[in-house]
């Protein structure tokens, strides 16, 4: 088997602000391509699994240019996204949870199902590459840990270069049960918040290692967003002018946002704050331009089958594409430099395949438990 490794030596890529143009071209014309008329409405499957397709080809091509370049692209999203799946992900599980509330039980059932399960497959299979390609061996305590989802140490958080997202997430969803079992809907939402400030504490204590402030917000804002559904959506789709002037406020919050650093320094307290909350929002705003983005075609009820397909198998994506993009990449070797772009987009084809039939797979496995535990399927 013929691959290549970005751990240490990187791919000296030309004119990476263009390539990486090229290559949001390109999936935007494959968007176009796949237009399709279908009745949506605000923030339903249809339009949060655009955006999760949005999000994960943000990730997958944000790390291209993190780790097998030797230079930057500009812009880079893959932070943005993943503020984005959070967001996505205390949505959902807010509305899921409004509908059912779940028993200690069948809410641990349905994350080990949907979440654990194809993370423990996926893990194998990497720690398998990584022992017969790489020769690498990890400790039982670092397996047991990794196989748990708690990746702190320097060696687990780079066994695929994005599972610290699964920590996170494992963490959010334990603290969502807690708060959600014992408070209201408001104070649950509350203790989010607090929960999140706590661990920016941690963060800039250098005891929690990953993430970033916009990360620890992006989670709660969905569960936010969810309790207050039925009001949002009547203001969003109250009037045609709504939409397209939260677009322009949302792109213009980004914008400015970015900007803030080039006017002020990072000398004295307040310009820290400052600097804080620029970096803090214009994630934010982002994320918030592109949920009106898709709000604003769904009044126009087209979606793209395209992104729908990325979003639906979006977390097995994002499971398997770090370690074939980085550490044993199949595609590069055939293909010089100057075609980096072509070659991107034929090994995220190949992502998507393989992400496809782990999902079939993973679907498989989950119907078999829930015909075992019929009464456990939340």
């Amino acid at each position: 088997m013929q691959y290549l490794n970005y751990e240490t030596e990187k791919l000296l890529i030309q004119n990476p602000t263009i390539s990486n143009a090229l290559i949001f071209f390109a999936f935007l014309c494959l968007a176009c391509l796949t237009w399709q008329r279908k009745k949506t409405t605000f923030l339903d499957r249809t339009q949060t699994d655009q955006l999760k397709g949005v999000a994960i080809l943000f990730v997958v091509t944000g790390h291209l240019w993190t780790h097998v370049s030797l230079r930057g692209a500009v812009p880079n999203f893959a932070g943005y996204a993943v503020a984005l799946f959070l967001f996505l992900s205390g949505y959902g599980l807010t509305r899921s949870w409004e509908k059912k509330p779940l028993t200690a039980v069948e809410f641990a059932g349905r994350r080990i199902t949907r979440v654990m399960l194809p993370y423990w497959v996926a893990t194998a299979g990497i720690l398998f590459l990584d022992y017969w390609l790489l020769g690498r061996q990890y400790s039982a305590l670092e397996i047991v840990s990794t196989l748990a989802g708690m990746n702190f140490s320097p060696s687990l958080r780079l066994l695929d270069y994005a599972r610290w997202y699964i920590t996170l997430i494992l963490i959010f969803y334990c603290v969502f049960f807690l708060v959600n079992k014992f408070l209201s809907s408001l104070q649950a939402i509350a203790g989010l918040f607090m929960f999140s400030l706590f661990l920016f504490v941690l963060r800039r204590l250098e005891i929690f290692p990953f993430g970033a402030l916009f990360h620890f917000v992006a989670f709660p804002l969905g569960c936010l967003v969810a309790c207050f559904h039925g009001r949002i959506k009547s203001f969003v789709m109250g009037g045609k002018l709504t939409l397209p002037i939260l677009l322009f406020i949302t792109l213009s919050g980004a914008l400015l946002c970015a900007k803030i650093p080039l006017w002020i320094g990072n000398e004295g307290m307040t310009a820290k704050i400052i600097l804080l909350g620029a970096d803090t929002c214009r994630p934010l705003f982002f994320c918030a331009f592109l949920i009106a983005v898709f709000a604003l075609l769904g009044t126009f009820n087209l979606c793209s089958r395209f992104f729908m397909f990325c979003g639906i198998i979006s977390y097995e994506i994002y499971l398997l594409h770090g370690p074939l993009l980085i550490k044993y990449n199949p595609i590069f070797p055939y293909f010089s430099s100057h075609l980096v772009v072509v070659a991107f987009l034929v090994l995220v084809g190949c992502i998507l395949v393989l992400s496809y039939g782990f999902k079939r797979f993973h679907e498989y496995v989950f119907a078999m438990i829930c015909r075992l535990l019929p009464d456990r399927n939340g």
